[in-house]
């Protein structure tokens, strides 16, 4: 029972260092986002592939709204470091209009990894490379301007 509670206090005193001497990731490291987009894809993809279950929708709807809670600082997180771009209002209105969807900026960043999916899925279908369409939503999570529109598959 001791080595259990020390064990215990060692995890709890790991994670509040990581807190406070900022060891975090950042939701602001391209290199950390474009790891999470990446693993959303494979995880999405592995969801989609035949045979689907009955309730593949549901799955992706789950993923796509984690990865809103995520980005848009709606639940608690002790992995990722977020900061004041990771609300609704500031990075919810930018990744609407950077993609040019219809929706509601506290579910922006939902609707962002289903229009990027729906980009991909197309892309896979066309054996076309979906290096482009991670870029750009890498890009639109950090916040970085785009001189380009949105890619899309075929095009």
């Amino acid at each position: 029972m001791r080595s259990a509670i020390k064990s215990f206090e060692g995890r709890m005193t790991s994670t509040r260092e990581k807190i406070e001497t900022g060891e975090r990731p950042s939701l602001l490291a391209p290199q950390i986002v474009d790891g999470l987009v990446r693993r959303f894809t494979a995880e999405a993809l592995d969801i989609l592939a035949p045979p689907r279950s009955p309730t593949f929708m549901a799955a992706i709807d789950f993923e796509c709204r984690r990865m809103n809670n995520l980005f848009l600082s709606v639940t608690p997180n002790d992995t990722y470091e977020r900061g004041t771009w990771n609300t609704p209002d500031q990075l919810g209105t930018y990744i609407r209009q950077a993609l040019r969807i219809d929706g509601e900026d506290r579910l922006a960043v939902r609707d962002a990894f289903m229009w990027y999916l729906d980009k991909v899925v197309d892309a896979v279908k066309r054996d076309e490379s979906a290096e482009p369409l991670i870029a750009h939503l890498v890009n639109c999570l950090i916040g970085v301007a785009h001189q380009n529109p949105a890619p899309t598959a075929g095009s």
